[in-house]
Formats: structure tokens, C-alpha cells, sequence
């Protein structure tokens, strides 16, 4: 049984909605631009026309020159004309882009995204489908069965792929969970757990060194080994000692390699922003012919990357899906969130939401 509650308010579909309509609503700046100088040009057309008009009353004028300043009143309306027809035909691409599921939260992104020349690219659920799978657990000194129990356990209360992949894998190997005493997810580093007095730790192997855990070097060849092959090497150690790594695949999307070639073809330099390892992240940027790449950042890593990139005059999109990614996206000249998961934050951070 489900019981479920929303606020009408606060539906994705409302914010969305809100979006479309305020972009609708807010003048560019070219609008801006041209509505000043057809104001400006209308007001010095009006002020001749009286001015030639007296003049002609005055000298007595024939009708011809009468209707040479009524043609002056008509150029002048053609101009406000041009520029409500230019208004409409911008209104009418935010339509479009929004009935094909993108929204801009302000037209200036559309005006703004012809500079563009460097796009920087998530990991999970952009390059990849976002939903990884354990595929293989290489454990020391511990049952595998057992080994994934504990780490299924420490991460199972966490909303993020790698839990779910973790309490997948663990139902499908009839490995049972164990009640933890407390867990904590730091976040670009792994989640800690206490289970039965015992401390577990799930996550990268940089951050386990830091926290003194030992690994041994045939645990460490085969997390090498399974990011070559593009995997994600997951350590997992008890107390004071690393007893396996596990390897998470999540697999490409099959219609990537299209996208960024036809970026190529732009000449857009395409960068990957990740916190996973540098082999895996310099595996998937060679299969994929991705320019550049940046491994274990964390979200403020991400966001110093951007402003570092912005001292060299680069003009940038950032594409992104999950919170970790909002630093990234807010920094970027262009930041594009792609998610159905719509929080307040993520359209203060996001010029371009794409709930795909």
C-alpha cells in the first residue's frame, strides 16, 4: 500500500509551467534594445512631422509633400511592427523548445548559447544510462556474500545509484541486510556505517587511505584493471582493513557518441567533470573522443574548474542531473539540468531544464 501526498503548488509540472510562463513574460536583451531605439526614433519622427507640418501650413505646401509625412508616420510604424513581429517569433520558439520538454527559465539563454564553445559533461545518467549494476565483488579475508551484506547495509538508507545498486545486488544473491547503528553519506568520498561496534566504509579508495585503512596490492590491481575496462572500482573495508572492491558498470548511452560528434563538428570542446577515479574517467573520454577530463572532483571542485576555465576567456554549458552538480551548473555561463527531480534550488542554479 501507498500513501501518497503532494502540494499542486509544488508539482514538477507546476514549476515547470511557472518557468515557461516567466520566460514568456521577461525581455531580452536585444528586445530592450530595440524597443529603446524604435521609442527614440518615434519620438524624433513624430517631433519632424509637426515641425515639417507647421513648416508646410506656413509656406503653403502642396498635398504631395501632406503625404510624404504621412509616409514618414508609416515607416515609423512598420518599425514597432518588425520588432512585435520579432517578439512573437521568439515567444513562439519558447513554445516550441517547451512543448519538445525544454525549458528555458529566461530567453537570454537562447540569445547566449551561440557563444558557447565549451561544453562540460556529467557522468551518471548523462554519458551513462544512470542506473549501474554490480557486476562482479573481489573480496579478501571475507565472504563475498557476506562482504556485499555489509555494504548493501551501510548504504541502503541513501537515495543515490550506488545504493540502489548495492541492495539490488544484495536481494538478487540472497545476501539479508543488517540493522546499522548510524550512517553518514560524505559526499565524492563514500558513505561510513556502524553495524554491530563495527565501522564499514563504502567509497573511493583515495578516502579510505586518508582515513588510515590498509589496501593490498591485489585489491588495487584489480580496481586498475576494472577501470580500464570503464567500470567504477567501490572499496569496502571494516574497521582498519579493505576486504574487497566491487565493480559498478553503468553502461553508455548508445546515442552519445552521435551527440559529441556532432559537437566536434561545432568545434565545441567537450570536457568530462566526474568524482569517480582518473582511470575510469580517462577511459570513458577515450571511447567516447571527449577532449578533456576531470576525475575525483567534488561539487566546489567542480564549480573552482569553471571559474579557472572562465580566466581563459572560454564561453561555457554545463550539463548536469543531480545535486552534487548544482555548484557546476550555477558557475557555468549556460547550466543545463537534466532530471525530473525539481527543487527550488535546482532552478536557481539551472538556466535550462531539460526533465528527461
Amino acid at each position: 500500500h501507498y500513501r501518497v501526498s503532494a502540494s499542486q503548488d509544488n508539482s514538477v509540472f507546476t514549476q515547470l509551467l511557472n518557468i515557461k510562463n516567466t520566460s514568456t513574460t521577461v525581455n531580452t536583451a536585444t528586445d530592450l534594445f530595440a524597443l529603446k531605439i524604435s521609442k527614440y526614433f518615434t519620438i524624433f519622427t513624430l517631433f519632424m512631422v509637426v515641425c515639417t507640418l507647421i513648416l508646410s501650413i506656413y509656406l503653403q505646401k502642396s498635398p504631395a509633400f501632406i503625404f510624404s509625412l504621412l509616409s514618414a508616420i508609416f515607416v515609423t510604424g512598420l518599425l514597432h511592427a518588425f520588432i512585435s513581429c520579432t517578439r512573437i517569433q521568439f515567444l513562439t520558439t519558447l513554445n516550441k523548445f517547451a512543448h519538445a520538454g525544454i525549458f528555458f527559465k529566461t530567453p537570454a539563454t537562447i540569445e547566449q548559447a551561440r557563444h558557447i564553445d565549451t561544453v562540460i559533461l556529467g557522468k551518471t545518467g548523462i554519458l551513462t544510462e544512470g542506473h549501474p549494476v554490480v557486476t562482479a565483488l573481489q573480496a579478501e579475508g571475507i565472504t563475498p556474500k557476506v562482504l556485499l551484506a555489509l555494504a548493501a547495509s551501510a548504504e541502503k538508507d541513501f537515495d543515490v545509484p550506488l545504493a540502489r545498486a548495492l541492495v539490488t545486488s544484495s536481494i538478487k544473491n540472497q545476501a539479508h541486510l543488517q540493522r546499522i547503528s548510524s550512517a553518514q553519506l560524505l559526499t565524492g568520498k563514500g558513505v561510513e556505517a556502524l553495524i554491530n561496534g563495527d565501522i564499514i566504509r563504502v567509497g573511493k579508495a583515495s578516502w579510505l587511505e586518508d582515513e588510515g585503512v590498509k589496501i593490498s596490492n591485489e585489491l588495487q590491481m584489480k580496481a586498475f584493471q576494472i577501470a580500464q575496462e570503464g567500470g567504477t572500482p567501490i572499496f569496502i573495508a571494516l574497521r582498519k582493513y579493505c576486504h574487497g572492491v566491487l565493480t559498478l558498470l553503468d553502461p553508455l548511452k548508445y546515442r552519445c557518441k552521435a551527440a559529441l560528434a556532432l559537437l566536434q563538428h561545432m568545434k565545441i570542446n567537450t570536457i568530462l567533470f566526474t568524482s569517480d577515479n582518473k582511470n575510469t574517467a580517462k577511459t570513458i573520454a577515450k571511447d567516447l573522443s571527449i577532449d578533456q577530463y576531470r576525475a575525483e572532483l567534488l561539487p566546489t571542485d567542480k564549480a573552482r574548474e569553471i571559474d579557472l576555465l572562465h580566466t581563459h576567456g572560454l564561453t561555457i554549458a554545463a550539463v548536469g542531473n543531480a545535486d552534487n552538480d548544482l555548484p557546476m551548473l550555477h558557475a557555468a555561463d549556460i547550466g543545463v539540468y537534466l532530471n525530473n527531480d525539481i527543487q527550488a534550488n535546482v532552478v536557481t542554479a539551472a538556466d535550462v531544464i531539460i526533465p528527461a
